[in-house]
């Protein structure tokens, strides 16, 4: 959508195939470099609402794009054994996408999709932080509270559930961390992000 409202100006005016020649057969790859275009070309950095715009709107593109992959659910945590917990690592789903946004660009992006009338960029008092992924043939979003942007965020990075609990260390007691950690992982199962369990039992 973003695409098509801005290749008038981005694609044939201001440079965007000649900075970022298509290597692609398809057109479906042709924007991808599109949020980096506008971040840099003297045109577009001073708007960066854009930038961010355009980032988000790709983040659903290949969220709906993503390779295909097996779901976990909360049944197959249940089987895993308690000395493996601390060890325990999660595979989020290829579809798993997380957008941090400086700009009221969901409620632009969403005006868009339905062709309403476009909402004026306004710059948001705080960040707002989205996970973004697929579930079946339907891309499905929404806002994350910042312990857990920060805890999927450590998982996406690797972190295992002692990790994780380190992580929720920043926004909670130590004592409380265990619990948090595990109702996030009830609610990723939940929401079908989790692809693979790894457990590890150390001796």
């Amino acid at each position: 959508m973003l695409y098509t409202h801005l290749s008038g100006t981005v694609v044939t005016d201001s440079g965007y195939i000649k900075s970022f020649p298509s290597r692609y057969y398809s057109l479906r790859w042709l924007g991808k470099n599109l949020p980096r275009f506008l971040a840099i070309h003297e045109d577009y950095r001073a708007l960066p609402y854009l930038t961010e715009l355009a980032g988000l709107e790709w983040a659903f593109i290949d969220a709906f794009d993503a390779k295909d992959s097996d779901l976990c659910c909360i049944d197959d945590a249940a089987i895993i054994p308690a000395d493996s917990w601390p060890n325990l690592r999660l595979r989020l789903h290829p579809s798993v996408y997380l957008i941090t946004c400086s700009w009221n660009c969901l409620s632009i992006w969403q005006s868009m999709k339905i062709e309403s009338e476009l909402i004026q960029p306004q710059a948001l008092d705080t960040d707002v932080n989205y996970l973004i992924w697929r579930q079946g043939l339907n891309t499905s979003y929404r806002s994350l509270k910042p312990d857990e942007a920060e805890a999927l965020t450590a998982v996406k990075n690797g972190a295992d559930f002692g990790g994780l609990c380190t992580t929720l260390t920043h926004w909670m007691e130590t004592e409380e961390t265990a619990l948090r950690a595990a109702t996030l992982f009830k609610t990723w199962l939940g929401d079908g992000l989790v692809s693979h369990l790894i457990s590890e039992c150390k001796k």
